[in-house]
């Protein structure tokens, strides 16, 4: 759903063949403020578990897994690059109770 609305947002501005040759530069020009609109906008709205968040291990491996038999051969989808922000500037912080 992600890659959909992040598509027809760069296709309503006429950026998708931008996007499609240069990705990075479309993200650092134009879906960066956007992300950062909807983070504002619904912000008040986002509960984050950060103790949860701050656990995950990340690795530098790349990973693509495909099983030839099965109804649905690619095990997970690719993950939707929407913007290179990295700052967790909103939302509130989860309390154990909301969980």
């Amino acid at each position: 759903m992600a890659m959909y609305q992040r598509n027809q947002y760069l296709k309503s501005n006429g950026m998708m063949d931008e996007f499609n040759q240069n990705p990075v530069k479309v993200i650092d020009k134009m879906l960066n403020d956007y992300i950062d609109q909807l983070q504002h906008k619904y912000s008040e709205q986002v509960e984050i578990d950060t103790e949860l968040f701050e656990d995950i291990k990340l690795m530098q491996i790349d990973m693509f897994a495909f099983k030839k038999s099965a109804p649905y051969p690619i095990v997970s989808p690719s993950f939707p690059i929407l913007t290179t922000d990295h700052t967790l500037d909103y939302g509130a912080k989860m309390t154990k109770g909301s969980k």
